[in-house]
């Protein structure tokens, strides 16, 4: 099966700038397995599969994956996926469309050279022991902000939340080589998600 595969610069402000990503559009289904070995033969951060049918509802069913698994949201496949439609499917002067992922119905709309999503709603999710994202993560109990929760919250991918109350943590962070390998949270690290570390300094 030939396939239509589009490298979109999203982010940038010139050619070959920007976040790299892959958006393929179908002319007729493919297996999750197939998606799969595309995105990893890709090997970008995500790649977009389009689907060759609208829903009923008008909206386009897309898929991302990373070279190794399919996630549920992502902000910058979202942009890339959108664009691609309107220059290459769509083919016209649109204002809006709607994008069907897994488990959302994403909003886009389009000013002159700019694509705008609507974001799923934040949920807040597990939260997880003081001690436990210390000790696993090699970070100093006089780092962290006991007055705040450690905290996993999600919008599609999940992030882990970790207040920090030092400036010099970041300091402190360039020479520490940070892992989900540690026993007592290794719950944390399922294959199925993202995770990311974000720290927030309170003033």
């Amino acid at each position: 099966m030939s396939l239509k595969i589009y490298i979109v610069d999203v982010f940038a402000v010139a050619e070959l700038t920007g976040n790299q990503l892959a958006v393929v559009i179908l002319k007729a289904d493919l297996s999750p397995e197939r998606m799969l070995s595309i995105a990893n033969e890709m090997n970008f951060s995500e790649t977009v599969f389009i689907s060759p049918n609208k829903n009923s509802d008008g909206s386009y069913p897309i898929r991302i994956f990373t070279p190794s698994h399919e996630i549920d949201f992502a902000g910058h496949p979202l942009l890339g996926a959108a664009w691609t439609i309107k220059e290459y499917v769509e083919k016209s002067k649109i204002d809006n469309l709607v994008l069907k992922l897994n488990k959302h119905l994403i909003p886009i709309s389009f000013d002159r050279n700019t694509v705008w999503f609507e974001s799923p709603k934040v949920c807040l999710d597990d939260k997880y022991s003081l001690f436990d994202i210390s000790k696993g993560l090699n970070i100093p109990l006089e780092y962290l902000d006991t007055d705040l929760p450690i905290q996993k919250i999600s919008a599609g991918i999940s992030v882990l939340m970790i207040p920090i109350k030092k400036w010099q943590f970041f300091i402190f962070y360039r020479n520490v080589y940070v892992r989900f390998s540690m026993a007592k949270v290794e719950r944390i690290a399922k294959p199925s998600l993202l995770f990311h570390q974000v720290c927030c300094v309170k003033r």
